[in-house]
C-alpha cells in the first residue's frame, strides 16, 4: 500500500450508489446465494441480527442541518453525491423471516 499523504483537504472517493436492475440480484460468492429479504427501505445503514434470527435495520440519512460555513457547504456536496441529502427516516425497522425454511441459513 502507498504511504498516507497529508493534505489540507482530504481526498474522498465516494462510491456512487446503484440500485439492482429490476428482477436481478447481485452476484454472490461461489457456494452462496442472494435473496431479497426486504425492499423499499429508506436509506438502510446498519443491520443487527438478533439471536432469534430477526434483523434490525437502522434507516437513517443525512445528519440534521446546523453545520454552517465552509465545512457545512463541503459536507452538503459530499452528502448529495452519496445521495444522502434527503430527510432522514430516523427509525429502526424489525425484519422477521416468515419463511421458516430460511431460519438459521444466515
Amino acid at each position: 500500500m502507498p504511504a498516507p499523504t497529508s493534505t489540507l483537504i482530504p481526498t474522498l472517493h465516494i462510491a456512487p450508489p446503484a440500485e439492482w436492475p429490476e428482477g436481478q440480484l447481485p452476484t454472490s460468492a461461489p457456494g452462496t446465494r442472494v435473496n431479497v429479504f426486504a425492499d423499499n427501505l429508506d436509506h438502510p445503514r446498519w443491520l443487527y441480527m438478533l439471536p432469534n434470527g430477526d434483523v434490525l435495520v437502522a434507516e437513517t440519512n443525512a445528519p440534521p442541518n446546523g453545520i454552517g460555513g465552509l465545512k457545512g457547504w463541503i459536507m452538503g456536496i459530499i452528502m448529495s453525491r452519496a445521495v444522502a441529502a434527503a430527510p432522514s427516516a430516523n427509525r429502526i425497522t424489525l425484519l422477521r423471516d416468515t419463511d421458516l425454511a430460511l431460519k438459521g441459513a444466515c
